[in-house]
């Protein structure tokens, strides 16, 4: 599938300098995520989809990034997000949104924000 919808961010600070470029597919599903003039977070990240839901992300040279385990429940159940940063158990209220990760020691934290893809 090809994306079909382009979004640009401006700086805050200054609005002819482009920070972040998203491409979307037809069905709003994010296809990729370029970020410039941020420092540590620069990067290009390409999101893949298993039906309704992210399952991997691959950083701009191909090269994998984080991988997402769901559910059998509901459509918005995450169990697993493994990857550069470690592993993580993700733990969710009961509108199925994500309130807490921990490591397989059960250390409470992540990989900083999760971002899915949407």
């Amino acid at each position: 599938m090809r994306p079909e919808k382009l979004v640009k961010e401006a700086a805050q600070d200054d609005a002819d300098v482009v920070i972040g470029q998203y491409a979307y597919y037809g069905n709003d599903q994010r296809a990729k995520k370029a970020v410039t003039k941020r420092g540590s977070l620069d990067g290009t990240t390409y999101f893949f989809y298993d039906g309704a839901e992210v399952i991997e992300e691959e950083d701009g040279s191909q090269a994998l990034q984080q991988q997402y385990v769901w559910g059998p429940n509901h459509i918005d159940e995450l169990a697993l997000i493994f990857g550069d940063h470690g592993t993580y158990f993700a733990y969710a209220d009961a509108n199925w949104n994500v309130i807490g990760l921990t490591n397989p020691a059960g250390v409470v934290g992540g990989p900083g924000p999760v971002d899915l893809g949407d």
